[in-house]
């Protein structure tokens, strides 16, 4: 058989301020072993892994993803915090497996975007032997899942029109509120995340909502350099990001007025049977 190679990245270090708790946070990217995933390790703590799985989300909404795991001690939980952004650099620049080391409960919101990680992770890029090459998620019939708010809102995946050997993602975001902006349309395939730029894409949300969400103790730690008034491209970001929460996925992903809870109940839906995906 002939050797095959899974992605990993080398030591790299990160700080900053979490967007929601305004707090200073670091952490420490390190290797990951072949077919490990993605796995967040909380305060050093070897013992505390949480991987970086749909199934672990505990807390999603349009302001970030957070994964809890509880504690042997019953008394106690795991959480870390707004890792779309980072997920999404993982997804574009192509690592398959690292270990993420969180010294406080946010991932740190650097400049808004995705620039800082993915550039790293490209410069440290290492193919590693493994037995098995990496496998993906092949969508294999449509599926969609819909919230009626405020804002009527919907997400779907379904098949590429044509096999894709390399397993392929596209990622369409459609984005109406009405009279708040006008509405704008973005798309690109995870192939193209470098050559695009999407991960310059930075958070983004409309000014008139920052007071009301601090007044709830959240977005402590957005300002006018991490955060844009509205784009599309930063919605497109955030769903590849979202979506690497369910593996690398091969199939067509489209949304309108997206968010991080509206995608994590499509890989729920995905995932709940057998007949929606296979792996490849």
């Amino acid at each position: 058989m002939a050797p095959v190679s899974q992605s990993t990245v080398s030591e790299l270090n990160f700080s900053g301020v979490g967007l929601h708790t305004g707090e200073r946070v670091d952490i420490k990217v390190l290797p990951g072993e072949p077919g490990s995933g993605i796995v967040f390790i909380q305060d050093g703590n070897e013992q505390v892994q949480i991987p970086a799985s749909w199934e672990l989300v505990k807390g999603s909404s349009y302001l970030g993803v957070t994964l809890e795991k509880q504690d042997e001690d019953p008394a106690r939980t795991w959480r870390v915090s707004t890792v779309e952004h980072l997920l999404a650099a993982f997804s574009g620049a192509g690592i398959d497996n690292a270990r993420v080391v969180v010294r406080g409960s946010e991932i740190p919101g650097m400049d808004g975007s995705s620039k800082s990680f993915t550039e790293d992770f490209l410069s440290r890029r290492t193919l590693v032997e493994a037995n098995s090459s990496l496998k993906k998620v092949q969508v294999l019939s449509e599926i969609a899942v819909s919230q009626e708010d405020a804002n009527s809102r919907w997400a779907k995946l379904s098949p590429l029109e044509n096999a894709d050997p390399e397993g392929d993602l596209n990622i369409s975001v459609h984005l109406d509120f009405g009279t708040r902006m006008q509405p704008q349309s973005f798309s690109y395939w995870r192939s193209e995340f470098i050559k695009r730029n999407v991960f310059e894409a930075r958070t983004f949300g409309f000014m008139s909502d920052l007071e009301p969400l601090r007044a709830q103790n959240l977005a402590r730690g957005s300002n006018l350099d991490n955060t844009v008034a509205f784009n599309n491209d930063g919605s497109g970001l955030d769903a590849l990001g979202d979506l690497r929460l369910g593996g690398v996925i091969s199939g067509r992903y489209e949304s309108l007025r997206p968010g991080h809870s509206l995608n994590v109940m499509l890989l729920r839906k995905l995932y709940s049977s057998a007949k929606n995906f296979r792996f490849i």
